[in-house]
């Protein structure tokens, strides 16, 4: 099948980015969670948001390390992958 074979692709590439440092464009907060869209429009979820729970990062230039895929990534609107914040660029 063809969604198949996209999917399996799309999984390939993502499972490359893994340990990846990304630049990224933090989104706005949706409730406590934190993400981030990468230049190459991966779609990151933050697991270490709590440590900028304070910073208003929405539209700030970020650097992000990709650390696992989401087992959902493929259903629209959901993080492609989980990642933390390696630092804000200037």
């Amino acid at each position: 099948k063809l969604t198949d074979f996209g999917s399996n692709s799309k999984k390939k590439y993502l499972s490359s980015l893994i340990g990846k440092e990304l630049p990224a464009i933090v989104e706005k907060r949706r409730n406590p969670d934190l993400r981030v869209v990468t230049n190459n429009f991966i779609h990151v979820k933050i697991t270490n948001s709590s440590d900028f729970a304070k910073k208003d990062l929405g539209g700030k230039r970020i650097t992000v390390k990709i650390t696992e895929l989401c087992n959902n990534f493929s259903q629209t609107e959901a993080p492609e992958a989980l990642g933390t914040i390696i630092y804000e660029n200037q």
